[in-house]
């Protein structure tokens, strides 16, 4: 029975896999491919297939055991990608992996010159890969996306000697070498998250349950009048508020302290948007927890309220607050509050207005600036 694979090593096995699928899917069009060689006439180097291994090559392969095109990919070194004094036991640690990529030719005709044409044949299809596509996003590994990137880092002959030194009676191939940056160490507990942070100051108090109350006199934010959102540029971000009052005290903040008896009574919350108003805008964020009893518990939790709501406007004037949006936080519809354990006693929400948009076959998530809510359990 395997170990279960950590997203590093995970990530390591999805490249191999990744190199596996578009090298054979581009090995057929070499069939046609043709090749001048030390004879009379011009041969067709055919490449049925290539396998793709990992590990040490001087332990995977000897030159007699080689009966089909390979391509070794040895992640020969890893190293910190820097100093990182502010991290935790329980933090993502980031590592630099180098790797070497030996092509390993073969032809059914024993033709050594052919052979070393398959070589160069894979290498090259390796190289344009990593050209076209340097980050490459690995998704789904422990319910997370990694954005990967390939960097090509040439090999002193020095340095080349030093490793195929290492590889027994195994013959030198043409090889290629890359950094992968960064690959995750994550911790199997992670660290306890920390709250966001919407105002700073001194207070003091006797009853630490009041921790998670707004400031006493606290200042309103203080917002730019207006605020415009340009659909022209392609990568346009949204942008969203928080509106709070009647007709006549209307305020826009992008925090929001309630302190409420009952935590099952949380009142209808206005998000007003800025976007595009023909696009589809998800309102995407997390919930953190807290507990008296349990401070080491918090932990923000990812939520995705609704999908394909329409931004109100391309700009925001707050001098012109509207008494209705098209977005309102309520337990009846549009609900963030789902499921919470009203045993704690404060619970945090972030939220954000976000779009995707698509560039080649990748996802991109554009958002908005942050807006935070706290509710707080009052006494009884």
């Amino acid at each position: 029975m395997g170990l279960k694979r950590p997203p590093l090593a995970e990530i390591c096995f999805k490249i191999c896999n990744h190199i596996n699928n578009v090298v054979n899917n581009l090995s057929s069009t070499l069939h046609e491919t043709k090749i001048e060689v030390n004879t009379a006439e011009s041969e067709v180097n055919t490449i049925t297939g290539v396998n793709v291994i990992t590990g040490a090559p001087g332990v995977n392969l000897i030159d007699a055991d080689i009966i089909t095109n390979t391509l070794n990919v040895f992640f020969y070194r890893f190293e910190p990608s820097g100093l990182n004094a502010g991290a935790g036991i329980g933090d993502i640690h980031w590592m630099k992996v180098f790797c070497i990529i030996t092509a390993f030719g073969f032809d059914q005709s024993d033709d050594r010159n052919l052979a070393g044409i398959n070589e160069l044949n894979m290498l090259a299809h390796v190289m344009r890969l990593f050209q076209e596509e340097p980050i490459k996003i690995f998704k789904d590994i422990n319910d997370k996306d990694w954005h990967i990137q390939f960097i090509p880092r040439p090999l002193a002959d020095e340095q080349i000697n030093q490793i195929w030194s290492t590889q027994g009676s195994l013959v030198y191939r043409p090889s290629i070498a890359y950094e992968i940056a960064l690959a995750p160490i994550e911790p199997e507990i992670p660290t306890a998250q920390a709250v966001a942070v919407t105002s700073i100051g001194t207070v003091v108090g006797t009853n630490i349950n009041n921790r998670d109350t707004s400031w006493p006199n606290a200042q309103p934010n203080f917002l730019p009048l207006s605020a415009s959102v340009d659909i022209t540029n392609p990568q346009w971000a949204p942008i969203i508020v928080i509106l709070t009052g009647g007709r006549n005290n209307r305020r826009a903040s992008l925090n929001l302290n309630l302190k409420l008896k009952d935590i099952n009574n949380i009142p209808s919350i206005d998000l007003w948007i800025a976007g595009d108003e023909s696009e589809d805008i998800n309102i995407v964020g997390q919930l953190l927890k807290t507990s008296s009893n349990d401070t080491k518990a918090n932990k923000w939790e990812e939520i995705i309220l609704i999908k394909s709501i329409k931004a109100d406007v391309q700009k925001i004037d707050l001098n012109e607050l509207p008494l209705t949006v098209v977005t309102i936080l309520e337990q009846n519809s549009l609900n963030p509050w789902i499921g919470i354990d009203t045993t704690h006693d404060s619970f945090k929400l972030q939220l954000f207005a976000e779009r995707q948009i698509v560039r080649g076959d990748t996802k991109i998530k554009i958002r908005s600036n942050p807006t935070l809510i706290t509710v707080t359990k009052e006494e009884s």
